[in-house]
């Protein structure tokens, strides 16, 4: 962490920010004020998946959430320099990342526990389908600077063979610019819907104002 910044300021903005969170009424609430219990989780095809769903207006939705936090580490695009992938294996898990922390905010600190009811409750249906306790991977939350994190990673490409209905989407040109992750995938990835992800950038108006 850069000395100069302010981590106490930091931490309480977060804090602020997350409280306000809490009170708002989204289609994308706070992971925090997630109901667990009232989720299922069912597997889904094209791709076979897991995926966690709710009733809302219209039938059932799949859960999406904000989780806010202080970015700490990060591998995001563009992609400009060439990559080594010398196996299916290493194309499939080629990802994008980021990991944030609440240095200290007590109610990130909350968010590990709230992600491992999240966890067992996509083991639980995982069993039920036949699958091994053995195969589950836990959660581990690695500390920065002493302070809990998450990570959160999308892969850029999905395998053909797993979703053979969808049709590929060409990457941006702000994720591939010199097509590095088209060559790699080949005839045997896609780039499909849950390969994108989509990205803010604070800007400036004239008036030096953040938008």
């Amino acid at each position: 962490m850069n000395i100069f910044y302010d981590i106490a300021t930091a931490a309480d903005d977060l804090r602020g920010y997350m409280v306000k969170s809490m009170q708002e009424v989204s289609d994308t609430p706070y992971f925090g004020s997630l109901i667990v219990d009232s989720t299922t989780v069912n597997f889904f095809d094209n791709p076979r998946c897991l995926r966690m769903s709710r009733e809302a207006e219209g039938g059932a939705e799949e859960v999406t959430v904000r989780i806010p936090g202080i970015l700490c580490s990060k591998t995001l695009p563009p992609i400009e320099r060439p990559i080594n992938a010398t196996s299916r294996n290493h194309v499939r898990k080629l990802r994008q990342y980021v990991k944030i922390t609440g240095l200290g905010c007590d109610l990130f600190e909350e968010l590990p526990a709230k992600l491992e009811d999240v966890h067992i409750r996509f083991q639980e249906a995982a069993l039920s389908q036949g699958g091994r306790e053995s195969n589950s991977i836990k959660p581990t939350f690695s500390p920065y600077d002493s302070h809990s994190t998450l990570d959160m990673h999308a892969r850029y490409m999905t395998e053909r063979r797993a979703a053979p209905h969808l049709p590929h989407s060409p990457f941006a040109t702000d994720v591939d610019p010199y097509h590095i992750l088209d060559a790699l995938r080949g005839a045997n990835f896609i780039h499909g819907p849950d390969n994108s992800v989509q990205y803010l950038r604070k800007t400036y108006d004239d008036d030096n104002v953040a938008q």
